[in-house]
C-alpha cells in the first residue's frame, strides 16, 4: 500500500508541478512577447527619433538662421532708413532755401518790372524826383514824387503809369503848384499798388 499511496500522491503532485510549470512557462512567454513588443516599439521610436531628430534640429536651426537673417535685414533697413531720413532732413532746408530764393527772385523781378514800367511810362516832359517802394503782404506800394509842366502832362503820366500786370490801385495823393522844376508846374505824389506773387 505504501507503494500505492506513494504512486497516488506522486503523480498528483507531479501533475501539479507540471501545471505550475506550464503556467509559469505561459506567463514567461507572455512576458517575453510583451518585452519583445515593447522592445520593438522602443526600437521603432528610437529609429524614428534618430531619423527625425536631425530633421527637427535642422528645422529649428534653419528657422533660427532665418530669424537672424531677418533681424540683420531689419537692422540694415532701419539703418538705411535713418540715413535716408537724415539726408531728407538735411535736404529739406536746402529745398526750402531754394524755394525761398526762387520766390525772392520772382518778387524782385516783379518789383523791378513795376518800377521800370512806371519809369518807361513817364512822358518826356514829366520829371521824376523820387521813386520808393515797399512790399508787404504780397503787395508792392510805390510812391513816386514827380513834377509836370501842366495838368495834361500829369494826367498823361497817371494814365500810362497806372497800367501794368496785377495793378490793384493807382491814384494821386498830393498835388501842389510849385516852381521848382517848371515855372507854374505841378508837383504831385503818385501811388501805385500792385500784387506781387511768389
Amino acid at each position: 500500500m505504501e507503494g500505492g499511496t506513494s504512486s497516488n500522491t506522486l503523480p498528483s503532485s507531479g501533475f501539479a508541478h507540471v501545471n505550475m510549470l506550464r503556467g509559469w512557462l505561459k506567463t514567461r512567454n507572455e512576458v517575453r512577447v510583451k518585452l519583445v513588443k515593447t522592445s520593438i516599439w522602443s526600437l521603432c521610436f528610437a529609429g524614428v527619433a534618430i531619423i527625425a531628430l536631425p530633421m527637427v534640429i535642422w528645422l529649428f536651426k534653419s528657422e533660427h538662421d532665418s530669424a537672424l537673417r531677418s533681424e540683420a535685414m531689419l537692422a540694415r533697413v532701419k539703418r538705411d532708413l535713418k540715413v535716408d531720413q537724415a539726408r531728407m532732413e538735411s535736404a529739406q532746408p536746402k529745398i526750402e532755401r531754394a524755394q525761398l530764393y526762387e520766390g525772392i527772385e520772382n518778387r524782385s523781378i516783379q518789383v523791378m518790372n513795376s518800377v521800370l514800367g512806371v519809369v518807361a511810362a513817364t512822358p518826356n516832359q514829366v520829371v521824376l524826383s523820387s521813386v520808393s517802394g515797399a512790399v508787404s503782404q504780397g503787395k508792392l506800394t510805390m510812391r513816386i514824387l514827380a513834377d509836370a509842366p501842366n495838368s495834361d502832362q500829369k494826367s498823361l503820366f497817371e494814365a500810362q503809369a497806372s497800367r501794368g500786370p496785377r495793378v490793384l490801385a493807382a491814384f494821386t495823393t498830393n498835388q501842389t503848384k510849385e516852381e521848382n522844376v517848371f515855372s507854374n508846374g505841378i508837383r504831385f505824389e503818385f501811388v501805385k499798388i500792385s500784387e506781387v506773387k511768389p
